[in-house]
């Protein structure tokens, strides 16, 4: 029987999506703490799995680019470019405070 090693790229968060992701998170704080670390772990673990299938979501029409590309849990909408040996992400909107981003 064979099995199939899935290898993995980098992933790399601008400053930018850092700073989106702890704001929102900071948000979910301040009614639920316990709540804010589940969804930042949640948040932390789907976009690992980027790296494995970078191309499973859909490209962002507002970039124009096909490596650029957008995946959604919860209401967050996270933006992220697929590079030949990485992927970076470049930002982490609220759908529900800024639903034109989405």
């Amino acid at each position: 029987m064979r099995f199939l090693t899935i290898l993995k790229m980098r992933i790399i968060w601008s400053k930018r999506a850092e700073t989106d992701l702890f704001l929102e998170i900071g948000h979910i704080a301040k009614d639920s703490p316990q709540n804010a670390l589940k969804v930042l772990q949640e948040i932390q673990y789907f976009v690992n799995d980027f790296g494995a299938f970078p191309y499973k979501y859909v490209a962002e029409p507002y970039y124009n680019d096909k490596d650029v590309r957008r995946a959604v849990i919860y209401s967050f909408k996270i933006v992220y470019k697929v590079y030949p040996d990485k992927i970076r992400i470049l930002r982490v909107f609220n759908a529900n405070q800024k639903p034109n981003k989405i």
